[in-house]
């Protein structure tokens, strides 16, 4: 077999495609990389590494299956003259084309930041009426409570028979029935007073 000039320069000519077509590629990655993050440009670094190896070795194995360094220097070539030549002058238009598609993401992002701002001052506002009820109602309980434990020492106390009034010779009269044992008011009738007998 002889040296076929012909297929090795095809084969040189369609490895710089090659290597024009990867450094659009990591190009177009770029403008992804730089507005995704960290983690996600070290997913897109590993994907492109990947994507870059088979590309180069289906390249070969497509020719006659032998890896010739022209063919590698082609590839390198291609990159080299993408990134020189229609690199910068193309890398605006992938930012401006990527923040086109990203608009409605973005919007979407915006608008769900402002429904989560809602929700928590929506539920931040619930929990201090919640709160503001549970205090007034505890203090209502409480008042209550103290109500009746006042009202319950005025019921207990022993009559005061030394004032002067309609009112006060009524309950007097009715302690003094029920410790002489003769008449309970309220359970055995009105109260009368037991006639010492003669």
């Amino acid at each position: 077999m002889g040296v076929q000039i012909p297929e090795q320069l095809a084969q040189f000519f369609l490895s710089i495609l090659l290597g024009t077509v990867l450094g659009l590629l990591y190009d177009l990655l770029r403008a992804v990389r730089l507005r995704g993050g960290r983690g996600l440009g070290h997913v897109l670094d590993a994907a492109y590494c990947l994507a870059a190896a088979g590309s180069v070795v289906l390249f070969v194995l497509s020719g006659d299956g032998e890896l010739r360094l022209f063919e590698l220097a082609g590839s390198l070539g291609g990159a080299v003259l993408y990134f020189c030549l229609p690199g910068p002058a193309l890398r605006p238009l992938w930012d401006f084309w990527l923040d086109v598609l990203l608009a409605p993401v973005g919007l979407v992002e915006h608008m769900l930041g402002k429904i989560l701002e809602i929700c928590k001052k929506a539920f931040s506002f619930l929990r201090k009426s919640y709160r503001m009820s549970a205090v007034k109602f505890s203090r209502r309980v409480a008042r209550r409570m103290e109500r009746r434990r006042k009202h319950g020492q005025k019921d207990t106390k022993a009559p005061d028979c030394g004032e002067a009034g309609s009112g006060a010779a009524a309950p007097c009269q009715q302690a003094d029935i029920g410790a002489a044992g003769d008449a309970v008011p309220g359970r055995d009738g009105p109260a009368e007073r037991a006639q010492p007998a003669d």
